[in-house]
């Protein structure tokens, strides 16, 4: 039980890293403007930064972080070749030898390389649980807490589930259990350090 609350705390502070879990990240990013805002939510309809086997696909899963007035929203997607994109108006660099982060245009870029079996672990966990949460979008959140709005895409098929932000023990525990499976399996040193 013990391991699982430490795999679940190191997921909660790897996800906040862009799933960058290998290294200890500097995210100095720029107070955002109105138009940041409004160029997240225009995230679905570009391709800038994926690359051209990937464009014209749906994720397997998809993670949006909405706005709030304290934080820009961010959206991560998974892709059957577990490759993990997030959309991001910072890039990584190194500086000294340690990872940072440094203002960039919204662009896609990729943060990490799942394992095979990390890809077919989400995907089993999406069919036998994540289809059956109910997809109602009626959610309310306390002050500046945020939504997240999780998707899957199987078959052609979208589910949508909506969910305020929370801790991650208050997450159904398919969930959570998608975000081990995803956190667990990155392939160390498969991304560059600087993109």
């Amino acid at each position: 039980m013990a391991s699982r609350l430490v795999i679940t705390l190191f997921s909660l502070i790897c996800l906040s890293c862009q799933f960058s879990p290998r290294e200890a990240v500097s995210l100095s990013q720029p107070r955002h403007t109105a138009n940041q805002k409004d160029t997240v939510m225009l995230f679905s309809n570009s391709t800038e930064g994926l690359p051209d086997s990937l464009k014209a696909m749906q994720p397997l899963w998809e993670v949006e972080r909405k706005n709030t007035s304290n934080r820009v929203g961010s959206v991560t997607r998974l892709y059957d070749n577990g490759q993990l994109y997030t959309w991001s108006n910072t890039r990584r660099i190194v500086v000294d030898r340690k990872p940072s982060r440094e203002p960039a245009p919204y662009a896609w870029r990729l943060d990490a390389q799942l394992q095979p079996e990390g890809v077919k672990r989400v995907r089993e966990l999406i069919q036998s649980g994540f289809t059956k949460l109910p997809a109602d979008g009626s959610v309310s959140t306390g002050a500046d807490q945020g939504i997240v709005v999780r998707r899957s895409y199987i078959d052609g098929v979208e589910h949508e589930v909506v969910l305020p932000a929370s801790a991650t023990a208050d997450l159904p525990k398919v969930i959570q259990d998608i975000d081990y499976a995803i956190q667990s399996m990155i392939i160390p040193g498969a991304v560059p350090l600087a993109q």
